[in-house]
């Protein structure tokens, strides 16, 4: 990057929260160098000239870099929960309805549009709920707003389900009025920023998955305490893969059901008021080595230093599952642990792969041997409670969740 495309890069993050790690600086670079093109402008210093006088060219800007991947029905065991959840806590009790449900960031309402057929299905009525989809990219709002999809957006729907909520046209897939007609809502908000004119209310239900993934630190302190004030004391949180972990370590705890990654608040322990800026989302890994008869923390960074490749292709992992292609993360784990050894982060991912696809014994191995690699492996405790939880061994999960709040707890006094 030059020092134009820098100061822009700096603009970007500060305006969006961006971490730029988490989409690699040749993206942002590229988008920069399209946002040129598109605009007519000689180069970037003439770029960076336009978006210090001028909002709409930032917009743009932001448009390019947007990462909006999405499609109905992603998160398969999600709704599944939601459907169960509902049907218990509101469908006989119409006292507590409407629902107020916020999905955020929406993309182009794909997710919004599935909630509302999967709260249909299961009978209540349009009256019987609010959604607010909220974006910043007001490109993804206009489709959002237009009900028109491609094959790309139905990739795991079944014909019944497509026959029964889309029109056919030209390959274009046409959402139903009677679901377009449901109380919608779709808004062009920043996420990071007070939106108390925006977004307003306690919801019940919050859909917020894989945005915290791409914040810095400061961002994602200022979105979890968004998503706190938000979400009603009884409210449930449906987040991404990667995120879950991050947010049972500051005020939420994970529901019972497996693969829905929903969490509800913990009541008992306040919300921290300061994150620390080194919180990364998938928790620091604490072992201890002696120097000078003190012991020293080895984090994820430290342990894998000495390969730069191991670090991408763990990266690579990460996003292979986010898209749900487990088939390709198994085999690249099984391929860096073949090249290189034992790992204990590829066995996490391993782990967690076995963990999506209801294979617990496999899960379980995976997990065990993550932990005989580093004993102090938070997220290897967490779920391995929640498995040994869902097996109905109550002891064992208890042990391991107590294991999980002292490597906790250890790890906030050595970070201070």
């Amino acid at each position: 990057m030059d020092s134009y495309e820098r100061e822009i890069l700096n603009t970007i993050c500060n305006e969006i929260g961006l971490e730029p790690a988490s989409i690699g600086e040749f993206s942002i670079e590229k988008s920069i160098k399209n946002t040129v093109l598109k605009l007519g402008h000689l180069n970037s210093k003439d770029l960076l000239k336009d978006i210090s006088v001028s909002k709409n060219t930032l917009q743009i800007l932001i448009e390019e870099i947007k990462v909006p991947e999405t499609w109905f029905n992603r998160d398969t065991q999600a709704i599944i929960f939601l459907q169960n959840y509902i049907k218990d806590n509101y469908l006989n009790y119409p006292a507590k309805l409407p629902l107020n449900i916020l999905s955020a960031p929406c993309a182009s309402g794909e997710e919004v549009y599935t909630i509302a057929i999967a709260l249909l299905e299961i009978g209540l009525c349009k009256d019987d709920f609010k959604i607010i989809g909220s974006d910043i990219s007001k490109e993804c709002l206009s489709k959002a707003e237009k009900g028109v999809y491609t094959k790309s957006s139905m990739r795991s729907l079944s014909d019944e389900y497509i026959c029964n909520y889309f029109d056919k046209f030209d390959y274009q897939y046409y959402l139903k009025d009677n679901i377009k007609n449901c109380n919608i809502k779709f808004i062009n908000a920043n996420l990071i920023k007070d939106l108390k004119n925006e977004i307003s209310g306690n919801f019940d239900l919050i859909f917020s998955k894989n945005l915290l993934i791409y914040l810095n630190d400061d961002s994602r302190k200022k979105l979890l305490n968004n998503l706190n004030i938000w979400l009603k004391d009884d409210g449930v949180l449906f987040a991404g893969i990667s995120e879950i972990n991050y947010l049972t370590r500051n005020g939420f705890e994970q529901v019972n059901h497996s693969m829905s990654f929903a969490c509800k608040k913990k009541l008992s322990i306040p919300l921290p008021k300061k994150l620390s800026k080194s919180t990364p989302l998938i928790s620091k890994s604490f072992s201890f080595s002696t120097k000078n008869n003190k012991p020293t923390i080895h984090n994820e960074h430290s342990r894998l230093v000495q390969s730069e490749e191991v670090i991408s292709d763990i990266d690579t992992i990460r996003q292979l599952i986010e898209k749900e292609n487990y088939n390709d993360a198994l085999k690249l784990c099984n391929s860096i642990l073949s090249k290189n050894g034992l790992n204990d982060k590829v066995l996490f991912w391993k782990g967690m792969i076995f963990y999506l696809q209801a294979d617990y014994s496999s899960s379980k191995d995976a997990f065990t041997k993550a932990l005989y690699l580093d004993s102090n492996c938070y997220d290897a405790l967490i779920y391995l409670s929640l498995i040994e939880n869902q097996q109905g061994n109550l002891e064992k999960s208890a042990l391991y969740k107590q294991r999980a709040a002292k490597v906790f707890e250890l790890g906030k006094t050595i970070n201070g």
